[in-house]
């Protein structure tokens, strides 16, 4: 176990980094897979270890230039037989990168929503706003779900007058939900934040 007796949880996962650093013939899962194991058989970490495992895995594959953002999830949540596993790197390995696979197609599944989910916001917001504009403000919507008109403002390069006549076709298409606050409202594009936490 790479954290017996740590002074320190981040010296600690750094160690375990380097060490992996290390293993110059593994490949990146696999390392990913044993920093994983570390986290989960550490006895420092008592408490959402396998949240923690999950997520630090993610970034050491970012790390690793293996993703190009740290938005990817894994989900160990199933690993229900700690003790049998713990005991079998090999076996935790396979299991890992099983659930990598499960997770992969998870995400390619809910990607394929997303991109659907945009069409057709497309197809209805061009109706009344000209392209490219209808285009950049579609991004900006997906890549930003919960935002206020200056906030889009700023990254559209529009003027307040622009922004609010565009927040009118979005609200009255039904689109994005705005708050009830008379100033700095916040809107909401509902869909696809319900889509997130599906």
């Amino acid at each position: 176990n790479l954290l017996e007796n740590p002074s320190n949880l981040r010296e600690s996962l750094l160690t375990i980094v380097k060490e992996l650093d290390i293993l110059s013939d593994e490949s990146i899962v696999v390392k990913a897979a044993l920093l994983h194991h570390s986290i989960v058989s550490s006895t420092i970490i008592t408490n959402n270890k396998y949240q923690i495992a999950d997520i630090l895995s993610v970034f050491y594959l970012y790390k690793s230039h293996r993703l190009p953002l740290p938005y990817f999830y894994i989900d160990s949540s199933f690993i229900n037989n700690e003790k049998l596993i713990l005991g079998d790197v090999n076996n935790y390995i396979l299991l890992f990168l099983s659930l990598l696979c499960e997770s992969a197609k998870k995400h390619l599944v809910h990607l394929e929503k997303v991109i659907e989910l945009k069409s057709e916001i497309l197809s209805i917001v061009s109706k009344f706003i000209n392209r490219p504009q209808s285009g950049k403000i579609i991004d900006f919507i997906f890549s930003t779900p919960i935002f206020t008109a200056e906030e889009m403002s700023k990254a559209l390069e529009l003027t307040r007058g622009q922004v609010i006549r565009h927040l009118h076709v979005l609200e009255g298409c039904g689109i994005i939900k705005g708050d009830d606050k008379q100033r700095k409202r916040t809107f909401y594009f509902k869909r696809l934040l319900n889509m997130c936490f599906e």
